[in-house]
């Protein structure tokens, strides 16, 4: 295993950082100035809160890609939380299904995201072109699944909330959702831009309410 016990900083323009083997542990932050954060193990486990920050807290406004080739999750469910900021330029991919063990947040701002399922607490993301989910997004918590940004958001794998969680989405981009449904505890509340719906909405007796237009695709 890899394990980061302190904080990780490139303070340079060429300091990247990759990672392989078995498995990761995340105690604490990775700072990159603009470089690729690539953790190519098989599982990344969040010993601590933690966040990988490529744009060194806005020095590098472009930032870099950050990737895990595994699944992620926490050490205790619904305990260690990741923020992840790829800036406007990097992009965000996570390849693995979704942990076993629920995060506490799982939190994206970048101009591409690219994930298979999130189990989390919340889902935050925010993306300047595109972002994909291809498995289920399963959240426990009141934050519920908040997508932002002027990108795309397209959902393939549909998805859950409980503990009174919403869905909102406020972006300009096109939010499409395809083929599988979203199941929610809470409000669906989308305005901003246009939605192309492919599956059901249903919720426990809480609004549902598109402020742009709507292409139905499916029965």
């Amino acid at each position: 295993s890899v394990v980061f016990s302190g904080l990780f900083t490139g303070a340079t323009s060429d300091a990247s950082l990759t990672a392989e083997g078995g498995a990761a542990v995340l105690f604490a932050n990775i700072v990159t100035l603009g470089q690729n954060v690539n953790l190519d193990v098989a599982t990344t486990r969040l010993g601590a809160t933690a966040s990988i920050d490529t744009t060194s807290a806005g020095a590098a406004a472009s930032g870099g890609d950050i990737t895990f080739g595994g699944a992620l999750r926490a050490t205790t469910d619904g305990s260690q939380g990741i923020v992840l900021n790829a800036g406007t330029d990097g992009g965000v991919v996570v390849t693995g299904a979704a942990g076993s063990t629920r995060l506490a947040g799982f939190t994206v701002i970048a101009a591409n995201l690219s994930t298979q399922g999130v189990r989390s607490a919340f889902i935050d993301s925010t993306v300047v072109a595109a972002a994909t989910y291809a498995g289920l997004l399963d959240t426990s918590g009141a934050g519920g699944i908040g997508l932002h940004g002027a990108g795309t958001h397209t959902l393939s794998g549909g998805a859950t909330t409980t503990g009174t969680g919403g869905f909102t989405a406020d972006g300009a981009g096109l939010l499409s959702i395809n083929t599988a449904a979203l199941t929610l505890d809470g409000a669906f509340d989308r305005t901003g831009g246009a939605t192309n719906l492919g599956a059901g909405i249903s919720t426990t007796g809480d609004a549902v309410s598109f402020g742009g237009d709507v292409t139905v695709s499916s029965d």
